[in-house]
């Protein structure tokens, strides 16, 4: 793939640069294009691979700036319930949840605190210890001329 956008000083464009995310079912699950121009992080790649194990595990959605989400709510690292866990199962099996009220007056917005949630690679709820890739797979292309 090339960005038509980005050339060389002979007018030939610069190849796009790709990086996909493979869970263990060997299923690509994320994958993004990068133009030569912008870099990419090894840093932001991790935390896509720790949010999708989060949300495998959980049954939530991890928000935008995850985990390092919710400090004004003093919940840093929460996660958002699916709409599709009842409220009983949330009450059963994610205590520690707040509700927070929407013009609807439907509760489906649900967070979760992060020490509410199975972390990747454990069997308990609130394991501190760090993701690991658990089989996730990172990997890195740039398509040659």
């Amino acid at each position: 793939m090339f960005d038509p956008t980005n050339v060389d000083s002979k007018g030939i464009p610069v190849t796009v640069r790709a990086m996909f995310i493979i869970d263990p079912n060997k299923r690509i699950r994320l994958f993004q294009y990068y133009p030569a121009s912008v870099g990419r992080s090894v840093e932001e790649v991790c935390r896509t691979i720790e949010a999708l194990q989060v949300a495998d595990e959980n049954s939530v959605a991890t928000p935008g700036g995850w985990p390092n989400n919710h400090k004004e709510y003093g919940m840093e690292g929460a996660a958002f319930l699916l709409p599709s866990v009842s409220t009983e199962d949330a009450d059963r099996h994610f205590h520690g949840f707040s509700k927070f009220d929407v013009p609807s007056g439907k509760e489906y917005l649900r967070l979760i605190p992060k020490d509410g949630l199975y972390e990747p690679g454990s069997t308990s709820r609130g394991n501190p210890e760090t993701a690991k890739l658990g089989g996730y797979k990172a990997a890195a292309s740039s398509s040659e001329m």
